[in-house]
C-alpha cells in the first residue's frame, strides 16, 4: 500500500489518502491482532469491497501510529459507522478504486469522501442536489463529483441513515475555479441544525472532500 499523500495533520485531526495495490492477505496479517472472529469483513462476499474495508482500517491504524496515538482496533455501529475501540476520538473512511481515504478527529465527529468523476452523477444530480446547487455545478462532471462527495461526507459526519441528500444536506460558498478550497456545508433535520466547514481537493480523476 503506497501513501499517496498525508493531506492534513493538525492538533486535533489527521487526513490521509492512499493508493491501494496490495493483496488482501497483506491487510489481514497487519490487522490480525485487532480483528475479532465476528468482524464485519468476514461477511463481505465481494473480494474488492472486503479488501477496501480492511485497507480503510489499516489506514486509520497507520495515521494514528504515525502520530503516536494508541490503536486497538475499530467497531461498527448499527448504521455501519466505524468507531475507534478503546481510544478517544472519531474516525471516518471512504474508498473509490484505487484509493482509500481516512480521517481521525480527536474532538468531534467527522466525515470524508473520495469520489471518481462518474457520468452517472449527471443524471443523478436532480435526486441529490437542489435546483440552486445544480445551477452552481453548471452540469460540469467535476463539480458534480465535488458536491456529491461533500454530501457524502456530511452524511458520514451525521452518522445515521435518515438523511435525504436533496432535502437535509446543503452546500454553499464554494469556488469551483480552484482545485482545492474551503466551503460551507449544512445539515438540517427536525432534530438538528448544524453548519460545517469543509475542504475539497480535486485531481484529474478523483475528488477528496472532508469536514473541518
Amino acid at each position: 500500500m503506497s501513501l499517496a499523500k498525508l493531506i492534513y495533520s493538525g492538533p486535533r485531526s489527521l487526513v490521509g489518502i492512499w493508493k491501494l495495490d496490495e493483496p488482501e492477505e497483506f491487510f489481514t496479517i497487519a490487522l490480525s491482532p485487532f480483528l475479532r472472529s465476528n468482524s464485519p469483513h468476514t461477511t463481505i462476499q465481494h473480494p474488492q469491497r472486503r479488501k477496501e474495508w480492511l485497507a480503510g482500517r489499516f489506514l486509520i491504524k497507520t495515521l494514528m501510529e504515525q502520530h503516536n496515538l494508541p490503536f486497538s482496533g475499530t467497531w461498527t455501529d448499527e448504521y455501519d459507522k466505524p468507531h475507534l475501540l478503546k481510544s478517544q476520538g472519531y474516525i471516518t473512511i471512504s474508498h473509490a478504486k484505487p484509493y482509500v481515504a481516512a480521517m481521525v478527529n480527536l474532538n468531534s465527529p467527522c466525515g470524508i469522501d473520495v469520489e471518481r468523476y462518474r457520468e452517472k452523477l449527471s443524471y443523478l444530480a436532480p435526486k441529490f442536489l437542489t435546483e440552486k446547487e445544480q445551477a452552481l455545478a453548471g452540469g460540469n462532471l467535476r463539480n458534480l463529483a465535488i458536491l456529491w462527495s461533500a454530501k457524502e461526507a456530511l452524511y458520514k459526519l451525521y452518522g445515521k441513515r435518515s438523511l435525504i441528500f436533496r432535502e437535509n444536506l446543503h452546500i454553499s460558498d464554494i469556488n469551483f475555479n480552484e482545485n482545492l478550497g474551503a466551503f460551507q456545508g449544512k445539515i438540517e433535520t427536525k432534530e438538528a441544525r448544524m453548519k460545517v466547514t469543509m475542504f475539497f481537493r480535486a485531481q484529474e480523476e478523483h475528488v477528496l472532500v472532508y469536514t473541518g
